[in-house]
């Protein structure tokens, strides 16, 4: 309702003065003339693809009204970059996106690039909002792909070509649905505790509140059951081979429910595998990001323009 009338022709001074207070474009602008006797930059217009530039009324200085900003390195319009920042929040394929908005596919995938670095960012610096568990709340611990997480495995030779990454998963089960924290982990040769991978450990602790009840297994070896249960705070740590074996006969309801908890983290973690280790952590980011702020692509779409802002932090110079 705020944004889409401000995309129509005609209204880019409309959008511009919006930017400008959401803090995604200065609001203000020193010149940087070292030859210039205090002249102050003022918004105007300009025959550039902005409409408005940063103007010097003192010395011919120039700026770019997307200096510093997210959108500088774009190469399209202010109103198909938003145009594309909703695309990626409604999770549109590349090729869609740049079909529907007239773009050459790199310009879209330089927008979704750019969305992916400040959600990773965001989640970086925010890992207290993935706090997870409590009193009460069950926590179940995987890792991907030794553990539970799918009855069908990938293939581990096809995997080791790609060099295969494991990648630690802790799941909140009192959300609906449940809410995971995910987080690529490196092998450490020579643990004390062989498999065991101290850092994982160490993430378990940070991110899983005390008094959670934990629900660990012996697949999972660099964080494996053993390993969990003897970890301070949690007075009640359970084993998924434990559960299992109060299936009845034949049934397999225990796998079933963790294959139905880890069903969308399994498919984020499949296309890590794909990605060398940085690209790969900022696609987990961006699954995290997503689970907490794209409920809807309304609710996305503000939460990332927010962020975009406070990550580039261009409200005046």
């Amino acid at each position: 309702m705020v944004i889409r009338p401000m995309l129509n022709a005609g209204h880019e001074g409309e959008l511009c003065e919006w930017l400008k207070q959401m803090g995604l474009l200065r609001r203000g602008l020193k010149c940087s003339n070292s030859n210039c006797k205090g002249g102050k930059m003022e918004w105007s217009k300009a025959r550039v693809v902005d409409k408005y530039n940063w103007s010097c009324t003192a010395c011919p200085k120039k700026v770019s009204i997307r200096d510093g900003s997210f959108f500088m390195p774009v190469k399209c319009e202010l109103k198909v970059v938003i145009q594309a920042i909703l695309s990626w929040c409604e999770r549109m394929p590349v090729e869609v996106a740049a079909n529907n908005l007239n773009l050459k596919t790199h310009i879209v995938k330089k927008v979704y690039d750019q969305c992916g670095d400040v959600a990773s960012r965001y989640v970086l610096d925010h890992y207290h909002d993935w706090l997870l568990g409590g009193d009460g709340a069950v926590v179940v611990i995987d890792v991907y792909p030794d553990g539970y997480m799918t009855s069908t495995p990938p293939d581990k030779d096809g995997l080791k070509k790609k060099t295969q990454k494991k990648i630690l998963c802790i799941a909140d089960t009192s959300c609906m649905p449940a809410r995971i924290w995910a987080r690529i982990i490196q092998d450490q040769p020579g643990s004390p505790k062989p498999g065991v991978v101290e850092e994982a450990v160490k993430y378990v602790q940070r991110q899983v509140r005390p008094g959670s009840t934990l629900v660990a297994n012996d697949r999972a070896l660099c964080c494996c059951f053993d390993v969990v249960k003897e970890l301070p705070g949690y007075p009640s740590v359970i084993s998924v081979e434990t559960l299992m074996e109060l299936d009845l006969p034949g049934t397999r309801r225990i796998q079933e429910n963790l294959e139905t908890i880890w069903q969308s983290a399994v498919e984020v973690c499949e296309e890590v595998q794909e990605l060398q280790k940085p690209k790969g952590s900022i696609l987990l980011h961006e699954y995290m990001w997503r689970q907490l702020f794209a409920t809807t692509t309304s609710s996305a779409l503000e939460y990332m323009l927010h962020h975009i802002a406070d990550r580039y932090q261009t409200k005046e110079d």
